[in-house]
């Protein structure tokens, strides 16, 4: 993964986000607006568009529980990471 491209950038914010809901002592509206972030960056390219509205529908879904969107968010995550990696 090219670490100064912008869906590397976006893939971080994910871990970011995952990281401000997850954590009591942090600001959620942070995490939320990482992850926003996240998304519109991720839209912007057709082969991880899926992959955004997937997580937009998550956000929808879990909007109430933190732990669990952070949980999905991670996953979600981990899954870019990987496939960021073996598209070089």
């Amino acid at each position: 993964m090219d670490k100064n491209s912008e869906l590397a950038d976006a893939v971080g914010n994910l871990y970011r986000a995952a990281l401000y809901l997850a954590r009591k002592d942090l600001d959620k509206t942070v995490g939320r607006e990482f992850v926003q972030k996240a998304i519109n960056k991720l839209k912007e390219s057709q082969q991880f568009y899926n992959d955004a509205q997937s997580i937009e529908e998550a956000v929808k879904k879990y909007h109430k529980e933190n732990i669990i969107l952070a949980e999905k968010i991670l996953d979600k995550y981990h899954r870019l990471r990987i496939q960021m990696s073996n598209d070089k």
